[in-house]
């Protein structure tokens, strides 16, 4: 057989059949293990899962006991098959889209087997005419019923939607300059390297910037977190947005150290409750800004690093809930404030009726008098 009379690269459904699901018509049968290195993997999915402690997964050992797995779902981005005995050659290019684990568990198997690989069976549903974006739908309706699915794939996979989460994403996959590169989990597990979720970025990036947002000083729910980012990314602007984050993290680098720290150290400020705590006192004093732009000087960084981190109770409050991050805040406060005359303490900012998209002013008062209403509000 010459090269051009070679079949095409396909996905082989046996004993196939027809259905109609909800008015969709779909396929099932029996996929063919030989040709499971033809299916393609969407970059909505999670990462293969592996098994750091040695052992065999539950898939693997189901596998080797002869059980038979759940169905996988797949999709093909067409609609071009061919019938042939029983069977379906799927022609068009197929994902995918639920049951990544137990392909990765057959494939090793059929690699470490291969004297079994031909008795190896699991069922697969097939949707025609997906594209990525149905597919990335169902894939989150299907695992977001599953305690397994990682809010940081979920927010990973709304990058193409949401221009706030493409930013926080770009920051932290492909600028090199950025502190956070390559130091933010968008995956199912945290790897070597990686120090913070991607949920605990977003909220953060957030409430660094929650004096200019409206509603911006709780945070949404996973569903509504992209779209809360993208009211604060509308609400300050792109660029402003991302050169904000970038110098917050650079701060934190310069004072405590970010780039050099390793993956499995614990440390206080790559906490999410310290994080967020530092990105509050930034967004509510206006010591700390020059216009719309993040700015400290090398008084206040100095200030910052002279903050006892490693105080037992200090490290306590960045690894406990809400209520223990007010208090947090306000050591932080005190601390900046410490040995300063009172007229040289931080100036927290004063909302007024008429703030419009979360702009902050001060009331028209002497400087003495928004001191003191400043202390009083502390």
């Amino acid at each position: 057989m010459s090269k051009s009379d070679k079949e095409p690269e396909v996905v082989r459904l046996l004993h196939s059949a027809l259905d109609d699901k909800g008015g969709e018509i779909v396929a099932h049968g029996w996929l063919d293990i030989s040709s499971m290195q033809n299916l393609r993997v969407g970059d909505y999915q999670r990462e293969i899962i592996e098994n750091r402690s040695g052992k065999r997964s539950s898939i693997l050992n189901a596998i080797m006991k002869n059980e038979r797995l759940p169905d996988i779902m797949l999709g093909m981005r067409g609609e071009k098959y061919t019938p042939r005995g029983g069977s379906m050659l799927l022609e068009s290019d197929v994902f995918v889209v639920d049951g990544l684990q137990r392909i990765s568990a057959l494939r090793q198997f059929a690699a470490d087997f291969p004297e079994k690989a031909a008795d190896l069976r699991i069922g697969a549903e097939v949707r025609f005419n997906t594209t990525r974006d149905s597919e990335k739908e169902l894939f989150t309706i299907l695992n977001t019923k599953r305690k397994a699915m990682s809010p940081n794939v979920i927010l990973r996979n709304e990058r193409n939607h949401s221009p706030g989460i493409a930013t926080l994403f770009g920051l932290s996959t492909n600028d090199k300059n950025h502190a956070m590169y390559g130091r933010v989990n968008w995956n199912q597990q945290m790897t070597r390297g990686e120090l913070i979720s991607a949920s605990s970025y977003a909220k953060v990036a957030i409430t660094l910037h929650r004096h200019m947002t409206v509603g911006a000083r709780h945070h949404a729910g996973l569903a509504l977190l992209p779209k809360q980012l993208d009211t604060t990314v509308s609400s300050v602007g792109l660029q402003a947005f991302r050169t904000n984050l970038s110098a917050f993290y650079q701060v934190l680098d310069e004072v405590w150290g970010i780039r050099g720290v390793k993956y499995n150290d614990r440390l206080t400020h790559t906490r999410f409750n310290f994080l967020n705590q530092m990105a509050s006192l930034f967004s509510d004093h206006e010591d700390f800004w020059d216009g719309p732009r993040l700015s400290l000087d090398a008084a206040q960084k100095a200030k910052l690093k002279s903050f006892p981190i490693d105080d037992p109770t200090i490290v306590r409050l960045a690894g406990s809930g809400t209520t223990a991050g007010i208090l947090l805040l306000r050591y932080i406060i005190d601390h900046m404030n410490k040995s300063k005359q009172a007229s040289r303490h931080l100036v927290t900012r004063r909302i007024t009726d008429s703030t419009h998209k979360g702009h902050f002013k001060r009331k028209n008062k002497n400087p003495d008098e928004v001191r003191r209403e400043a202390e009083g509000a502390e």
